[in-house]
């Protein structure tokens, strides 16, 4: 086929789409990571055609991605995934004689410790939202099912009335490449959802029967599902309200806290695996943090604790030090 370089990312982006089901957010990412790509080969190496690139030229631009846009390793690494994939699509499509991104080594990721809230900020953050937010119901009800469920923001925005189920107490949410699974509905959360679902009712009246989103905003003079900006504005607002003090304070993080929380009372990393919806259980291992009073709480559980020790030398401070 007889194709530009814009056009073959286009064909691969609608295979992902099609053939993969990957999600918006993921193929936003591969099409802007191959669009730069496209743009330095273009722009440093005058290469019009995709047949022209080398592994010289992927190495090139990764070190470019580190000098000039000042890339870490966590975004090398997932630009390293798109050209993968974009380079074994161009193989299989027989443009290239092998796909030449498999050479490339993905650079470890700085292993960072999740940020999370305490009980009490998690406690202190919800007053507030219930004091002061305009949609305290729908905002409070939001946070909370965040704190419960600990599902994604899109899985969350995308929820709609018939993804709820208050007899088995479940919650259905699609994931990552649209990959379904079912969250355990926790009683309280049971209680705070059925209250919302009232308030819900009453504030659409006669639309009520049509409207499928379960968290609503209103654009365009109708009812939509809410979106991630209307979600990351509730937390932006709120959580300096609440004296939050944390970098890059987001709904993700209180999926880290209800991870945390979970883990530390004892839920397997297995378990939180499943509710979390990871693929890899490497990814659900970066809440097996300890905070520092956890371990001290665990260095007093040393068994040498029970000898008893008592302090016998003491030193004598007007006492001469002994000639060798």
């Amino acid at each position: 086929m007889n194709f530009t370089m814009d056009e073959w990312i286009e064909d691969f982006l609608s295979y992902l789409t099609i053939e993969k089901g990957l999600a918006k957010r993921t193929i936003q990412q591969y099409r802007l990571d191959l669009n730069l790509l496209k743009s330095y080969l273009v722009e440093m190496h005058h290469i019009t055609k995709w047949e022209q690139v080398t592994y010289r030229h992927l190495r090139e631009f990764l070190k470019y991605t580190i000098e000039q846009r000042n890339n870490g390793g966590r975004s090398r690494a997932i630009k390293i995934a798109s050209m993968r994939g974009f380079f074994k699509h161009l193989y299989l499509e027989e443009i290239l004689a092998k796909p030449i991104a498999d050479r490339l080594i993905t650079p470890k990721r700085d292993q960072k410790i999740p940020v999370y809230l305490t009980i009490e900020e998690c406690n202190r953050f919800v007053n507030i939202v219930k004091e002061k937010s305009v949609h305290s119901v729908r905002d409070s009800t939001i946070i909370l099912t965040f704190l419960y469920s600990g599902i994604r923001m899109t899985e969350l925005c995308n929820l709609n009335i018939s993804d709820l189920d208050f007899e088995n107490q479940s919650i259905k949410v699609f994931g990552k490449g649209r990959k379904e699974r079912l969250v355990p509905m926790a009683d309280n959360l049971k209680v705070v959802l059925l209250n919302y679902l009232d308030y819900r009712k009453e504030l659409l009246r006669w639309e009520y029967p049509r409207v499928q989103a379960l968290f609503l905003s209103r654009r365009y003079n109708q009812w939509n599902h809410i979106n991630r900006r209307t979600v990351h504005d509730i937390f932006n607002h709120f959580a300096k309200e609440a004296k939050i003090n944390k970098e890059h304070f987001s709904a993700h993080k209180l999926r880290h806290t209800f991870a945390t929380l979970l883990y530390a009372n004892g839920v397997d990393l297995l378990q939180l695996q499943q509710l979390l919806g990871h693929s890899n259980i490497s990814t659900t291992q970066i809440y097996t943090h300890t905070s520092v009073h956890q371990l001290h709480d665990a260095i007093k559980k040393h068994p040498l604790k029970l000898f008893e020790v008592t302090r016998k030398y003491r030193v004598n401070k007007n006492k001469k030090p002994i000639k060798p």
